[in-house]
Protein backbone atom coordinates (compact mmCIF):
# COMPACT_ATOMS: atom_id res chain seq x y z
CA UNK A 1 0.00 0.00 0.00
CA UNK A 2 1.40 3.42 -0.91
CA UNK A 3 1.84 6.13 1.68
CA UNK A 4 -0.88 8.74 1.71
CA UNK A 5 -0.08 12.43 1.33
CA UNK A 6 -1.07 14.84 4.07
CA UNK A 7 -0.98 18.49 5.08
CA UNK A 8 -1.62 20.44 8.27
CA UNK A 9 -2.69 23.98 9.09
CA UNK A 10 -4.58 26.12 11.60
CA UNK A 11 -7.80 27.83 10.56
CA UNK A 12 -10.71 29.81 11.92
CA UNK A 13 -14.15 28.20 11.74
CA UNK A 14 -16.46 30.18 9.46
CA UNK A 15 -20.24 30.36 9.26
CA UNK A 16 -22.00 31.00 5.97
CA UNK A 17 -23.96 34.25 6.03
CA UNK A 18 -26.99 32.91 4.16
CA UNK A 19 -27.47 29.49 5.81
CA UNK A 20 -26.68 27.43 8.89
CA UNK A 21 -23.44 25.98 7.48
CA UNK A 22 -20.06 25.88 9.22
CA UNK A 23 -16.81 25.41 7.31
CA UNK A 24 -13.05 25.85 7.11
CA UNK A 25 -11.72 27.51 3.94
CA UNK A 26 -8.98 25.44 2.28
CA UNK A 27 -6.21 27.89 1.49
CA UNK A 28 -3.63 25.55 -0.06
CA UNK A 29 -3.63 24.20 -3.62
CA UNK A 30 -5.44 20.86 -3.27
CA UNK A 31 -4.69 19.71 -6.80
CA UNK A 32 -0.97 20.52 -6.46
CA UNK A 33 -0.71 18.94 -2.99
CA UNK A 34 -2.64 15.74 -3.70
CA UNK A 35 -2.46 15.52 -7.49
CA UNK A 36 -6.25 15.17 -7.73
CA UNK A 37 -9.28 17.44 -7.98
CA UNK A 38 -11.48 15.19 -5.87
CA UNK A 39 -10.31 12.73 -3.26
CA UNK A 40 -11.30 10.66 -0.26
CA UNK A 41 -9.80 12.16 2.87
CA UNK A 42 -9.33 11.73 6.58
CA UNK A 43 -9.68 15.08 8.31
CA UNK A 44 -8.69 15.66 11.90
CA UNK A 45 -10.36 18.69 13.48
CA UNK A 46 -8.00 19.00 16.47
CA UNK A 47 -8.06 15.30 17.46
CA UNK A 48 -11.52 14.41 16.08
CA UNK A 49 -11.41 12.27 12.94
CA UNK A 50 -13.87 12.67 10.07
CA UNK A 51 -13.76 10.65 6.86
CA UNK A 52 -15.24 12.19 3.74
CA UNK A 53 -14.70 13.57 0.28
CA UNK A 54 -12.76 16.72 -0.55
CA UNK A 55 -14.21 18.35 -3.61
CA UNK A 56 -14.91 21.83 -4.95
CA UNK A 57 -18.23 23.50 -4.25
CA UNK A 58 -18.96 26.78 -5.97
CA UNK A 59 -15.42 26.79 -7.36
CA UNK A 60 -13.75 26.58 -3.93
CA UNK A 61 -12.55 23.90 -1.56
CA UNK A 62 -13.98 24.06 1.96
CA UNK A 63 -14.08 21.58 4.83
CA UNK A 64 -17.59 21.33 6.16
CA UNK A 65 -18.09 20.98 9.92
CA UNK A 66 -21.34 19.27 10.80
CA UNK A 67 -22.97 19.63 14.21
CA UNK A 68 -21.58 16.34 15.51
CA UNK A 69 -18.00 17.34 14.69
CA UNK A 70 -18.46 20.82 16.21
CA UNK A 71 -19.84 19.29 19.40
CA UNK A 72 -16.98 16.78 19.63
CA UNK A 73 -14.36 19.48 19.04
CA UNK A 74 -16.20 21.93 21.33
CA UNK A 75 -15.68 24.90 19.04
CA UNK A 76 -17.86 27.38 17.18
CA UNK A 77 -17.45 29.99 14.42
CA UNK A 78 -14.58 32.35 15.17
CA UNK A 79 -12.61 29.68 17.07
CA UNK A 80 -9.29 28.38 15.74
CA UNK A 81 -8.93 24.68 15.01
CA UNK A 82 -5.93 22.54 14.06
CA UNK A 83 -6.53 20.72 10.80
CA UNK A 84 -4.78 17.70 9.37
CA UNK A 85 -5.90 16.36 5.99
CA UNK A 86 -4.66 13.02 4.72
CA UNK A 87 -5.65 11.19 1.59
CA UNK A 88 -7.75 8.21 2.69
CA UNK A 89 -6.38 5.09 1.04
CA UNK A 90 -8.01 2.69 3.51
CA UNK A 91 -10.90 0.48 2.44
CA UNK A 92 -14.18 1.99 3.47
CA UNK A 93 -16.56 -0.50 4.94
CA UNK A 94 -19.58 -0.01 7.13
CA UNK A 95 -19.83 -2.29 10.14
CA UNK A 96 -23.39 -3.59 10.03
CA UNK A 97 -25.28 -3.30 13.29
CA UNK A 98 -27.13 -6.39 14.55
CA UNK A 99 -30.50 -5.04 13.35
CA UNK A 100 -29.27 -4.90 9.73
CA UNK A 101 -27.43 -8.23 9.93
CA UNK A 102 -30.71 -9.85 10.97
CA UNK A 103 -32.67 -7.88 8.37
CA UNK A 104 -30.41 -9.04 5.54
CA UNK A 105 -30.76 -12.68 6.64
CA UNK A 106 -34.44 -12.35 5.67
CA UNK A 107 -33.87 -10.01 2.70
CA UNK A 108 -30.88 -11.64 1.01
CA UNK A 109 -31.53 -10.10 -2.41
CA UNK A 110 -31.45 -6.60 -0.92
CA UNK A 111 -28.06 -7.23 0.71
CA UNK A 112 -26.41 -7.37 -2.72
CA UNK A 113 -27.95 -4.00 -3.61
CA UNK A 114 -26.79 -2.52 -0.30
CA UNK A 115 -23.26 -3.92 -0.82
CA UNK A 116 -23.13 -2.25 -4.24
CA UNK A 117 -23.78 1.18 -2.77
CA UNK A 118 -21.07 3.69 -1.96
CA UNK A 119 -19.58 3.78 1.52
CA UNK A 120 -21.29 7.12 2.18
CA UNK A 121 -24.74 5.83 1.24
CA UNK A 122 -24.27 2.68 3.31
CA UNK A 123 -23.17 4.80 6.28
CA UNK A 124 -26.12 7.18 5.91
CA UNK A 125 -28.66 4.35 5.69
CA UNK A 126 -27.09 2.59 8.69
CA UNK A 127 -27.15 5.77 10.79
CA UNK A 128 -30.74 6.47 9.77
CA UNK A 129 -31.87 2.98 10.78
CA UNK A 130 -29.96 2.88 14.06
CA UNK A 131 -30.96 6.40 15.14
CA UNK A 132 -34.63 5.37 15.52
CA UNK A 133 -35.54 5.77 19.18
CA UNK A 134 -38.91 4.01 19.11
CA UNK A 135 -39.65 0.51 17.85
CA UNK A 136 -42.46 1.90 15.66
CA UNK A 137 -40.04 4.36 14.03
CA UNK A 138 -37.52 1.57 13.46
CA UNK A 139 -40.12 -0.64 11.79
CA UNK A 140 -41.34 2.24 9.58
CA UNK A 141 -37.75 2.99 8.55
CA UNK A 142 -37.11 -0.66 7.70
CA UNK A 143 -40.20 -0.65 5.47
CA UNK A 144 -39.00 2.54 3.74
CA UNK A 145 -35.46 1.09 3.52
CA UNK A 146 -36.85 -1.97 1.69
CA UNK A 147 -38.76 0.29 -0.72
CA UNK A 148 -35.66 2.37 -1.45
CA UNK A 149 -33.42 -0.65 -2.05
CA UNK A 150 -36.10 -2.39 -4.14
CA UNK A 151 -36.36 0.71 -6.33
CA UNK A 152 -32.62 0.53 -7.01
CA UNK A 153 -32.99 -3.16 -7.88
CA UNK A 154 -35.42 -2.29 -10.68
CA UNK A 155 -33.06 0.20 -12.32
Amino acid sequence: MSKSKSTQFKAVIQRATDMDVFYIPVTFDVEKTFGKKRLKVKIWYDDVLYRGLLTKYGGEYNLMMNKTIREQVGKQPGDTVNIKIEEDLDDRTVELPEILKNYFKKEKDLKAIFDGMSFTHQKEYTQWITSAKKEETLQNRLIKFKELLSAKKKK
